[in-house]
């Protein structure tokens, strides 16, 4: 059986919070600022630990995206086309003790590519391959 002292100790190492702040309806988002990356860092050591299956896991729906996405302002990212769902301690210590991640999320069809992601990625590349030439060039 997982406690809930496993939880906080588990945010406490891996998102550097102090333990104070930590009680069962803290929003991790929210209240701590963990996002992106951190998040991502959090679930995959979460799922780890306790052994959670996360089949069903909808990352956009509880955090953002990390990085500088350039085309974002035309293409919305995942995170953007939902309303966000928190997640707390009391919801990772239920699922780690079900050992599977279920929370609901309300009826969303995926898009199939991330077009943000695309153009971004080539504009990218343009400005690499531009400043390359220059530097080759002149």
């Amino acid at each position: 059986m997982v406690t809930i002292e496993q939880i906080f100790n588990l945010i406490e190492s891996e998102c550097v919070v102090d333990n104070v702040k930590l009680d069962l309806n803290t929003d991790l988002f929210n209240e701590l600022g963990i996002e992106g990356d951190d998040f991502s860092k959090l679930i995959d050591k979460y799922t780890l630990n306790f052994s959670v299956n996360m089949d069903g896991y909808l990352w956009y729906f509880h955090s953002n995206d990390e990085g500088v996405n350039v085309w974002s302002f035309l293409f919305k990212p995942p995170n953007k086309k939902v309303n966000r769902i928190a997640v707390t301690p009391k919801i990772l210590l239920d699922c780690a003790n079900s050992k599977k991640w279920e929370v609901v999320y309300p009826p969303y069809v995926k898009p199939r590519k991330r077009h943000d992601l695309t153009y971004s990625n080539l504009f990218w590349l343009v400005i690499v391959l531009g400043i390359y030439l220059i530097a080759k060039y002149t």
